[in-house]
């Protein structure tokens, strides 16, 4: 409950990525330390995912480095 709160009051945003190898974005979001939750994948080379409203933006630059499309 807290955590919904807390991701509420500091934005998130819903980001859908494609690629070959799009779980390579998550890894890189992992290790620079962007959060995300609510990871759904929609077919083999497609998934879906929630960032914080700060880390939208480095997740965008980090899925050209992981040659997704964002």
């Amino acid at each position: 409950m807290l955590n919904r709160l807390t991701n509420a009051l500091r934005g998130k945003v819903r980001l859908e990525v494609e690629g070959a190898f799009p779980e390579r974005l998550l890894n890189l979001c992992a290790q620079r330390g962007i959060l995300f939750w609510n990871v759904e994948w929609l077919e083999a080379t497609r998934l879906r995912f929630t960032v914080t409203r700060q880390g939208a933006g480095a997740a965008i630059e980090l899925g050209e480095r992981a040659m997704c499309t964002v």
